[in-house]
């Protein structure tokens, strides 16, 4: 029998795992109904407080998996919703009979209005605002009712970009005044000037949105969908889909095997944003930030253009066992462009890690340990763990002759449930 691993995480996290040699772009009833038979009996029969499903069951779903994808209520409206209503006692039966009616119900209408918002946003940011007219907007999510049509939903988002601009439109006049005062030399520009370049951050800003939400895929949601049943066991159990697995891991363990440099996409291109400290990138000094890669190759392999590709569908190409090598076609900085191989390694993450410092205070001296997360590497428990490392820093603070040490846990999620112990 395999071990189970906890986590602390103020409960037990609980990971489903699977995989599949299908194309990820194709619907698979058989493998929605297996994930959620398995979800269920493993949440009924192993979770450590199991919940019944039933109708109140249901209703939390229903809400839960609407707030989780619409908590704003900037995409569905109210038609939409009226639309939904028998499904709200009718989950438990559906999750019972491994049915997904729903969330393919829901899901094809999101999709649909996520459609119409990127087709309409940038007309509304191709007029200037008048900051001028008096005009209120509701925040209040929780008791904010959804618009009864497209157009009222069009007029709420013009009022959100408005209520964005101004807030940019202030801070940029803010600095435009701190300027005059220290040169009162400075020309200062001009409010139409700064209200159009407030205009210009949200464009930028809505095509970054809808560049990730136009790659999300529909297994991307229905993940939401299975860890809006799972959020009503308690809040630290959780479905994990196979690459939010191996996030996952890597973010327990602080170390992944690559080539050490993390990337972003945008405008279509897979760009490196930072080089990691250690890695082979960084070693050999192959790549540098703003540099593009156009292609990826493995050994003896013709290589792939990933222009377009989901960035997820570019990492899983690029990374790969140590000692392999991995063939990227990159345009750098200067437009040139060539084939670099890059032989892959261990990359340790030494943010992810424990640290220790020393302060002075009162000619005395005190040790400071940052701990960031319990972390261990699962798949091999005699590599380095949080507690391993800790009890080294400890030993250095002590070989300092410190009077006193503080152990600096903020901002820490939590982690393996056998390093805290």
């Amino acid at each position: 029998m395999k071990k189970i691993k906890f986590l602390l995480a103020g409960g037990v996290v609980l990971g489903l795992f699977y995989s599949f040699t299908f194309s990820s772009s194709l619907i698979n009833p058989e493998k929605d109904k297996l994930l959620i038979e398995i979800m269920a009996y493993v949440l009924e029969r192993a979770h450590y407080d199991p919940e019944t499903i039933d109708d109140n069951f249901s209703e939390n779903v229903f809400m839960n998996f609407l707030d989780n994808i619409d908590g704003q209520h900037r995409f569905f409206i109210q038609p939409d919703i009226n639309n939904f209503a028998p499904f709200k006692y009718d989950l438990d039966d559906q999750i019972k009979a491994a049915n997904v009616n729903f969330f393919d119900f829901a899901y094809k209408k999101y999709t649909q209005r996520l459609g119409q918002i990127e087709a309409f946003y940038e007309p509304l940011l191709d007029r200037p605002f008048d900051f001028s007219l008096d005009e209120e907007i509701n925040l209040d999510y929780d008791n904010m009712e959804y618009t009864e049509s497209l157009s009222e939903l069009r007029r709420l988002w013009l009022k959100y970009f408005k209520l964005s601009a101004l807030g940019i439109y202030v801070e940029k006049k803010d600095e435009e005044l701190k300027k005059f005062e220290l040169d009162s030399t400075y020309v200062m520009k001009a409010d139409n000037v700064l209200e159009e370049q407030a205009r210009a951050i949200i464009r930028e800003n809505m095509e970054t949105f809808f560049e990730v939400r136009n790659d999300m895929q529909r297994k991307d949601y229905f993940s939401i969908y299975l860890n809006a049943i799972t959020a009503q066991f308690d809040p630290h159990t959780n479905y994990f889909a196979p690459q939010d697995k191996e996030r996952f891991d890597t973010n327990i363990s602080g170390k992944f095997e690559g080539i050490g440099a993390r990337l972003q996409k945008k405008n279509q291109e897979i760009r490196i944003v930072e080089v990691i400290s250690g890695g082979p990138v960084w070693r050999d000094k192959l790549l540098e930030v703003e540099d593009v890669i156009l292609k990826v190759a493995q050994e003896n392999e013709e290589p792939v253009d990933i222009s377009g590709m989901r960035i997820d569908d570019v990492v899983k190409l690029i990374k790969g066992p140590k000692g392999t090598t991995v063939y990227l076609t990159v345009k750098h900085v200067d437009a040139s462009v060539e084939i670099i191989p890059i032989t892959r390694d261990v990359v340790e993450l030494e943010d992810a890690f424990a640290k220790s410092s020393i302060i002075l205070k009162d000619e005395k001296k005190y040790g400071i340990i940052h701990l960031p997360k319990f972390y261990i590497d699962f798949t091999d428990y005699s590599e380095r763990n949080a507690a391993s490392d800790v009890k080294k820093e400890i030993q250095k603070l002590k070989d300092e002759n410190v009077v006193g040490i503080v152990l600096d846990l903020r901002n820490n999620g939590g982690g393996s449930l056998q390093t805290v112990v």
